[in-house]
């Protein structure tokens, strides 16, 4: 469990169950998980990461679910980007996560089988890119 940014930061590459729970993140305002190459699962917790406008999981061969509970990322009016990561075959985001942000991006996910969406996701939403090869 990820309980403070400075454990965020010194977060190792073997981790492959990555859980982040509710604390402040001071002067960050995108988060990209593309070192985490051995991450099988990542859960933001309840509430989680709500200054971030930016969250990218990008090239992450061995991810296979991600889970955003309630009100997760909620803060920020940015992106949530989820590329070319082959093993993925779950996303499930909880009711209000995600609330403001404005743009969502998920290709090359040639596994992923169920997308579960909670009340309010997305609810601001304009720009929807999905695509697979």
């Amino acid at each position: 469990m990820i309980r403070n940014q400075s454990e965020l930061k010194a977060m190792t590459t073997e981790m492959e169950d990555v859980r982040i729970a509710n604390f402040i993140l001071s002067g960050q305002k995108s988060l990209d998980m593309k070192k985490q190459q051995s991450m099988k699962n990542l859960t933001i917790g309840v509430n989680a990461l709500s200054s971030i406008s930016v969250l990218e999981l990008s090239g992450l061969e061995k991810l296979e679910r991600v889970i955003i509970m309630r009100g997760g990322v909620y803060g920020g009016s940015g992106r949530l980007r989820v590329v070319n990561c082959s093993s993925l075959h779950d996303i499930d985001i909880g009711e209000h996560a995600f609330m403001n942000y404005k743009n969502l991006e998920w290709m090359d996910l040639p596994l992923l089988q169920t997308i579960e969406l909670g009340n309010y996701a997305f609810q601001k939403v304009y720009t929807i890119m999905m695509q697979s090869k």
